[in-house]
């Protein structure tokens, strides 16, 4: 694969993608003679409908320490939109890339056929593929989907053998742009468990406060049930034996006073059972 590409006094950080050179828009518009660092971008959005799947693509890149999204282009993609530059050195450029297309077509055919990998060859591309999945909490068939496109594969088993140290390569680069862990000083510390002894004191002291309270519930439910005998006698005398105003006025006192005892029981029964369920937690066997 051709590590660099120059074009009169612009050289090329190309890009190996799918086995071929791809080139970035931003290096393509220093070229093409273009001051604004957006102008292919401009002339890519306003033709898009020209350009073919193997001719522009959109890919992460690390730049300044930071990942980011990059438009590159393929040496037709290229050819393409120094069809619609209207800069002076636009027509040089496209006769440049139409030689290095015939330098690539002709190294082409004296290499040999690539290789179609087997289930074998794929298999530590597959362990890394999990180890990206655990690490991002993406599923498996998400990731696959990333790499078929990275390499305009329609499935993993058009990969050739050839490929597989870059689709490995191209794995690992998205493993390294995952967020780090936080150093183990900033890391919240998980409380230390309780020892086995002193586990056994603290059921002891439950198990006395739940007795406690368990002889008080009697006396709650006593006294509730005196209470709902009480207030029923009272709205009889509210009713019956008292002038309406001074009656209904009391009857609703008696019914507050009803709504508190009720909110009271229940709230002993609902701690009850919260005492049942911590101890069921703690254990009550030694």
């Amino acid at each position: 694969m051709t590590a660099s590409l120059t074009f009169q006094s612009t050289t090329f950080d190309v890009i190996d993608h799918n086995g071929q050179p791809w080139i970035q828009a931003r290096q393509l518009g220093k070229a093409l003679g273009y001051a604004r660092s957006d102008a292919i971008l401009n002339i890519y959005e306003r033709n898009k409908d020209e350009f073919s799947l193997g001719m522009s693509s959109s890919i992460e890149l690390m730049e300044g320490g930071t990942l980011q999204n990059i438009r590159i282009f393929s040496l037709r993609g290229c050819h393409l939109l120094a069809m619609f530059a209207r800069t002076d050195i636009a027509k040089q450029f496209r006769v440049w890339v139409l030689d290095v297309l015939e330098t690539l077509n002709r190294a082409k055919q004296e290499q040999p056929p690539l290789t179609s990998s087997t289930v074998t060859d794929r298999r530590p591309l597959e362990k890394l593929i999990k180890v990206w999945c655990s690490m991002s909490g993406q599923i498996h068939a998400q990731a696959w989907v990333q790499v078929n496109s990275h390499f305009n594969l329609n499935s993993v088993t058009e990969l050739p053998t050839e490929w597989i140290p870059d689709a490995l390569a191209f794995v690992q680069g998205k493993i390294d742009a995952l967020p780090k862990e936080l150093p183990k000083a900033q890391q919240m510390a998980l409380p230390a468990p309780v020892p086995q002894a002193k586990r056994y004191a603290l059921l002891e002291r439950l198990q006395k406060s739940y007795a406690q309270m368990d002889a008080a519930q009697n006396s709650v439910e006593d006294a509730s049930r005196e209470f709902s005998a009480a207030s029923n006698e009272l709205q009889h005398v509210c009713y019956h034996e008292l002038p309406r105003k001074e009656g209904e006025a009391l009857h609703t006192l008696v019914a507050m006073l009803g709504q508190m005892n009720f909110m009271h029981y229940t709230l002993w029964i609902n701690l009850s059972r919260m005492m049942n369920t911590t101890r069921y937690l703690i254990g009550t066997e030694k």
